[in-house]
């Protein structure tokens, strides 16, 4: 029988007498979490490939990330071709209070 309280959490964190989730699970919501721990101003698509591979999603993935990432408002896209990269234009906090009241599609 599976014991669903040892079950791991890929992004937990121990609080207090327990384990808590810092975001909301969605990849947008870990997204804008690491852009936040790390004070990124910008992101290339090689960093978002990258990350989406870091959380056990497939690399393919990051192209929609950005995509919402960009409709949600958390990023601004720049350059053309193999110069684009994303400028941070919004706190990350703000962004998962949108995730967490919008379904992902990431």
């Amino acid at each position: 029988m599976l014991n669903l309280e040892t079950v791991p959490v890929a992004n937990a964190t121990k609080r207090g007498d327990g384990v808590k989730a810092p975001t909301n699970g969605t990849l947008l919501g870990l997204f804008a979490d690491a852009l936040k721990k790390q004070g990124a101003k910008k992101v290339t698509p090689a960093e978002a490939r990258a990350f989406v591979s870091s959380v056990g999603r497939p690399e393919g993935a990051y192209s929609q990330l950005l995509a919402y990432a960009v409709e949600t408002g958390l990023l601004k896209k720049k350059g053309i071709g193999r110069n684009t990269y994303y400028e941070v234009t919004r706190n990350a906090l703000h962004l998962k209070a949108i995730a967490a009241n919008k379904q992902s599609r990431a």
